[in-house]
């Protein structure tokens, strides 16, 4: 085996001064969400573009979103900031939301919470120009955090937020997913694909399947699969291969908001190991292993 000659290569960048910020107050509790640091979590590379987001101080203590585009050629570096004072605007995630092959337009979801709101997940865009819209909600809070139960200290939040460009759609479209605080208490995570023309942004929240039940598991002759759905869904129920085939369908058609019970016979599935998938609008309900024995 040859020697390698690889080197790695690392240079000093200038860069606007910033700050971390004081952790997060919530609507109802003492318990404050942790900001953490300035460490940036999310970014991509395009066309000798490194995008990049992380939050920082915005002003008089609160976080703000500081999204970067860093030159890779010419080793130079713009930051801009969002934020709104008052509010925490923390742990973003970039992905492109570029219309041409030159166009540096990003999508940016992110938490935010304030001491009259819930913990909530929310998108802004910032375009070509570095000119921000305005945020919009995804999913607003139903209850503050303390999942903890750590009286008064800092409770950890949203370092779970992620944003994925769609590429297989010829409009941007990108796909998101964050923490908000539920009524209990705790967390939940929310998805959600976010669309826009025009300068507006077009939230479409994901199905969401819950109380999922197969069995028997591994399956011998028939088996059933119960589930609950918030709203009336065309549905697909679907059999895969370990190699990601589609074996075949076993339902496809109208599903009822609440519970939901289907039957099936194993059919002429060899033994083996495969996967039953439950989509509605080419969204992934439930993804689940099966085992076909004899």
């Amino acid at each position: 085996m040859s020697a390698s000659n690889e080197t790695l290569n690392h240079y000093s960048i200038s860069t606007t001064t910033y700050s971390p910020a004081a952790d997060g107050n919530q609507s109802g509790t003492s318990t404050q969400l942790d900001n953490g640091d300035c460490r940036a979590l999310s970014g991509f590379y395009q066309n000798g573009i490194i995008h990049f987001v992380f939050h920082s101080d915005y002003s008089n203590g609160y976080n703000g979103i500081n999204y970067n585009r860093l030159n890779v050629t010419t080793q130079t570096n713009t930051s801009s900031t969002f934020g709104l004072i008052g509010y925490e605007y923390s742990y973003p995630s970039v992905a492109s939301f570029a219309t041409t092959t030159t166009d540096k337009s990003v999508m940016i979801g992110f938490g935010r919470t304030g001491s009259n709101i819930y913990p909530e997940i929310r998108v802004v865009n910032c375009d070509n120009n570095m000119t921000w819209s305005s945020s919009t909600l995804v999913k607003a809070g139903l209850g503050y955090s303390d999942y903890t139960a750590s009286g008064g200290s800092a409770e950890r939040w949203g370092d779970y937020t992620g944003i994925c460009r769609k590429h297989n759609n010829t409009a941007p479209t990108v796909w998101m997913n964050g923490m908000f605080g539920t009524a209990s208490n705790d967390w939940e995570t929310w998805i959600a694909e976010i669309t826009g023309t025009g300068g507006t942004t077009s939230i479409a929240n994901a199905t969401k399947s819950e109380n999922f039940k197969l069995y028997p598991n591994p399956i011998y002759q028939e088996f059933k699969t119960e589930f609950e759905l918030k709203t009336n869904s065309i549905i697909s129920i679907d059999i895969f291969d370990i190699q990601g085939k589609l074996v075949m369908t076993l339902f496809n058609g109208n599903a009822i908001a609440g519970e939901n019970q289907f039957t099936f016979n194993k059919s002429n599935l060899e033994i083996g190991t495969y996967f039953i998938i439950i989509s509605s609008n080419n969204q992934t309900l439930k993804n689940e292993k099966i085992i076909i024995a004899n």
